[in-house]
């Protein structure tokens, strides 16, 4: 039996499974994706570390969470320092003294404070109402047209006066000639991707993709709930893991005791046996050798030899959990 199911292989669950598993304790973590590391997933074209969810630059003021992470991945030195081609024109991003510079051919900071003030006071601004007055008071209308409007507008489908002002005011803005859009100490990419990272974090943890814990729960638990309505006084339950699991939960519900009052036996003993609100007693299926015999046949049949007998005979187990009496106790209590 687990001591944790983690739902989730990304950074949270990966480093929680991480820390657990130091710890002395048993973690199964589970992803319905058919891959770990969530939104960071990386993966290899043409020997490329795409991210496949969009770019993540890893950045951090906090010298313990940065020594923390660079034990499972060495960080190259890339800083986000993005640029905007507005007609061919080329601007620094997030807006600083080289963005001012090429806009208006201003070389201080105090000439570019000047210049914002003075067409924020030309638009009549004094408190901003919507993201167009924002967005004025930070970097003027020049800046605003070129390089706000349009994007903003194309990206929420409205014009910047009808959006709500606190959505920009997050927009860096520096009077300094420094482009790195991140004002944070250490920031970087992991070599080999976030993958590998991730990869290394779980080293050791099982795991488990493509399985939605929770997809077929409220389905669970209707049949479980049916079952009891139409059988009240059943004694025994005989049922597939996940609905067996379901049953265990009306069971409790109703006041019933498991397995004083009703034994269940789950069949084919998958990992949620383990990690259900009781440790199940299951009639496991030998699942590996099911798949390698499959395999094997499949490789036989392509090579063009025939099965007259189509019928293979596996010899299951009974394992013993808290969802019956143990072959060795005594059948009845006081």
């Amino acid at each position: 039996m687990y001591d944790y199911l983690i739902v989730g292989a990304g950074l949270y669950g990966a480093v929680f499974a991480h820390e657990a598993k130091k710890a002395g304790k048993s973690v199964l973590v589970i992803d319905k994706r058919p891959n770990i590391a969530g939104n960071v997933y990386t993966e290899k074209v043409e020997g490329i570390n795409v991210h496949k969810y969009g770019a993540h630059i890893f950045h951090t003021n906090n010298k313990k969470v940065w020594s923390y992470i660079t034990q499972f991945a060495e960080f190259n030195r890339f800083t986000n320092s993005p640029v905007a081609n507005y007609h061919g024109e080329l601007y620094s991003l997030p807006f600083n003294m080289y963005t001012f510079n090429k806009m208006w051919g201003v070389v201080t900071p105090e000439e570019a404070a000047a210049k914002i003030e003075e067409q924020r006071k030309d638009a009549g601004i004094t408190e901003p109402k919507n993201l167009e007055e924002q967005a004025i008071s930070l970097v003027g209308t020049d800046i605003y047209e070129k390089l706000i409007k349009g994007y903003t507008e194309k990206q929420w489908g409205r014009p910047c006066t009808e959006l709500p002002s606190f959505i920009i005011k997050r927009l860096p803005v520096r009077l300094t000639f420094d482009n790195n859009y991140f004002n944070a100490l250490y920031q970087g990419i992991p070599v080999g991707g976030y993958t590998k990272m991730v990869a290394n974090l779980l080293d050791g943890i099982e795991v488990r993709l493509n399985e939605d814990y929770l997809a077929k729960k409220a389905e669970y638990d209707v049949m479980a709930d049916m079952l009891m309505d139409k059988y009240p006084d059943i004694d025994g339950i005989f049922a597939a893991d996940m609905v067996a699991i379901a049953c265990i939960r009306q069971l409790l519900k109703r006041k019933k005791k498991v397995p004083r009052d009703v034994k269940v036996v789950a069949y084919d003993g998958t990992y949620v046996a383990k990690v259900g609100v009781m440790n199940l007693t299951v009639v496991q299926q030998p699942i590996e050798e099911l798949a390698k015999s499959a395999v094997n046949i499949l490789l036989n049949m392509m090579q063009g030899k025939k099965y007259h007998n189509k019928k293979a005979f596996f010899e299951p187990s009974l394992l013993y959990g808290d969802t019956t009496y143990n072959k060795d106790k005594i059948e009845f209590e006081n």
